[in-house]
């Protein structure tokens, strides 16, 4: 009788990916039945570790998809393993409220320039709601010339309007 080998199983490998999914954008009164919910769970469902759930909120997108104008974004980090990326891809294909998913794989530099990202995004950038931060931007007094001196004599101080000619010229006389 010959003696079974055991080999050893394969080990599953998993790859961290960014997922931005943009959903259809139905108010979510309910956290249970949410569509960002439904897209955890699709992870869960293929053996993904989520590490970070980022909801970016509604957005206008650039066209239409599927008739829509808006949509709600979610970026999301996961560890997936790698032969249930198909098996994930058809899980959201099939799911109504996701209109379009992107998976790129990513290394840790990119998940650490991912999260700084995501703070200055919730911090704001100095858009026209933050005009109201002046002191970022340091003084704007437009009459303190001191370290530069006094503005150079010429034609926009001071100076006199260019004379209009003493005659004027005669326009033909109609007759």
């Amino acid at each position: 009788m010959a003696a079974k080998t055991l080999l050893p199983k394969p080990v599953e490998t998993k790859n961290t990916y960014e997922l931005l999914v943009i959903l259809k954008p139905v108010v979510e009164t309910d956290a249970n039945n949410s569509p960002s919910k439904s897209v955890e769970d699709a992870l869960a469902k293929v053996g993904a570790t989520v590490a970070n759930v980022d909801k970016m909120g509604r957005r206008r997108l650039p066209y239409m998809i599927d008739k829509q104008k808006d949509g709600m974004m979610v970026s999301i980090i996961a560890d997936i393993p790698a032969t249930e990326l198909d098996n994930l891809r058809r899980a959201f294909k099939l799911n109504d409220d996701v209109l379009r998913v992107t998976m790129v794989q990513v290394s840790e530099s990119d998940i650490e320039a991912i999260h700084k990202s995501a703070q200055l995004r919730t911090q704001g950038r100095g858009g026209p709601q933050d005009r109201n931060n002046s002191h970022r931007r340091g003084p704007r007094d437009n009459n303190n010339r001191d370290s530069r001196g006094p503005r150079p004599a010429g034609n926009r101080d001071n100076a006199p309007a260019p004379a209009a000619d003493a005659t004027p010229a005669e326009a033909p006389a109609a007759e």
